[in-house]
């Protein structure tokens, strides 16, 4: 990501002024792109006119980002490390950031090893490992880390690397580095050897089904082949695999995803709920029919996960869900729109499924949380009136422009006491 010119970034976000009009989500999500894009001089200018503390949030994007330079600025200005900082480093493959985090105190998890691994960066996994000494001790707390790893490296690396760390995991013996680009090439592809079908019986039953799932979910090209090769060495067939689908599916429903899904099915992995409800949580519309037509049907309609589509703007899905005869009521996804400021969908619950005034009387006042001054128009010139809560809900917001406009010039009531600045 290019960072914009910094005398064109201040001409924009120059002053507080500049920030009125974005709630505190949508200036945090600013301050973190700017610093994923690696201008220290943008994101001082952003930082001294956002109205916000500088937090671990920035510095994990930076550090995800790889952008050294803003790790170091954001230091100097109080961010603490946070608990995945480490591996979100080792997972966008940047060794020098990692390398600084770990010179400069930011606190070594052995877990740090697998964001590597989920990154696909089969070199610095090692290297991690090696500086965190992760061999063989009591034989739960290995366990778990090995699974957690295992699990990593499923999702992220080659088949040849995975079947690599697996030996070695699970026979307890330290890391080696990597074998040569030949060597990898002339290992086998997907026999499972009998010392390894032993081996993997150091993990429980759980463990290997999150593993499996991992390897189901995996954006590799050789995904099948380790899917097969985790099936040969005894690794279950559970609904984890389907769910770890379903989710790569619906992130990436232009993929032949849904094909991943059918494979699955033909094999005899059982499709579940949960499947579908991370379905709905993603927007994932096709994987949905696709999970519907095979009798997967959350119980009670999947409410919680509609709310989360709602919030999140999922039409498509709050529609399909509707003409199956299995949404939620109406009300209940009106009211988590309107709070994830999603107007269209707050438009199509009105238009199409009868909320009003009468059924809904406490909307407006939930979408003030979500800063969105044009949501509140459309709300008040359809005949919805402010409650006492809707000052607090958009203190609670951080949209300064919008709680000004709400008191001053539309005359939305102030709560008793001093509930929006204690919020704000």
């Amino acid at each position: 990501m290019l960072p914009s010119p910094t005398h064109a970034f201040k001409r924009r976000w120059g002053s507080p002024n500049a920030f009125r009009s974005l709630s505190r989500l949508q200036r945090q999500k600013l301050l973190c792109l700017t610093a994923a894009s690696g201008s220290v001089a943008n994101l001082e200018i952003a930082l001294d006119n956002a109205g916000l503390v500088a937090s671990s949030e920035l510095l994990e994007a930076a550090a995800a980002a790889g952008q050294l330079e803003v790790c170091k600025l954001l230091r100097q200005r109080g961010c603490t490390w946070g608990r995945s900082l480490l591996a979100l480093a080792a997972t966008g493959g940047h060794r020098h950031v990692c390398e600084w985090l770990l010179a400069n105190g930011c606190p070594s998890r052995k877990s740090s090893a697998a964001g590597a691994a989920r990154g696909g960066h089969e070199g610095l996994m090692y290297w991690l490992m090696e500086r965190q000494r992760l061999q063989a001790g009591p034989a739960k707390v290995y366990r778990y880390y090995i699974g957690k790893l295992l699990r990593s490296a499923a999702a992220g690396l080659s088949l040849e690397a995975l079947q690599r760390l697996h030996q070695q995991l699970l026979a307890g013996q330290p890391p080696p580095p990597p074998p040569p680009q030949q060597q990898q090439q002339q290992q086998g592809q997907g026999q499972a050897g009998e010392d390894e079908v032993q081996s993997a019986a150091v993990l429980d039953a759980h463990q290997k089904a999150r593993i499996l799932g991992a390897a189901t979910g995996s954006p590799t090209s050789d995904w099948q082949d380790k899917v097969e090769w985790l099936e040969r060495l005894g690794y279950p067939r559970t609904e984890h695999a389907v769910d770890s689908a379903a989710s790569f599916a619906s992130r990436n429903e232009s993929h032949n995803s849904m094909g991943r899904l059918q494979w699955l099915c033909d094999r005899g992995y059982p499709p579940h709920s949960t499947a579908a409800e991370t379905a709905m949580e993603l927007g994932g519309v096709a994987v949905l029919h696709f999970l519907m037509e095979q009798g997967v049907v959350p119980p009670g309609g999947g409410s919680r996960a509609q709310m989360l589509a709602a919030q999140n703007g999922h039409l498509a899905v709050l529609q399909y869900l509707h003409a199956q005869g299995v949404m939620a009521s109406p009300q209940s996804v009106s009211a988590s729109a309107a709070r994830g400021g999603q107007l269209h969908v707050v438009v199509w619950a009105v238009e199409a499924l009868g909320v009003t005034p009468n059924n809904s009387p406490g909307l407006l006042d939930r979408a003030a949380s979500s800063g969105s001054m044009e949501m509140l128009n459309w709300l008040r010139e359809r005949g919805w009136t402010w409650g006492h809560a809707a000052v607090a809900n958009s203190a609670e917001g951080g949209c300064e422009e919008a709680l000004e406009r709400l008191v001053l010039e539309q005359g939305c009531p102030l709560p008793v006491g001093t509930v929006p600045t204690r919020r704000a």
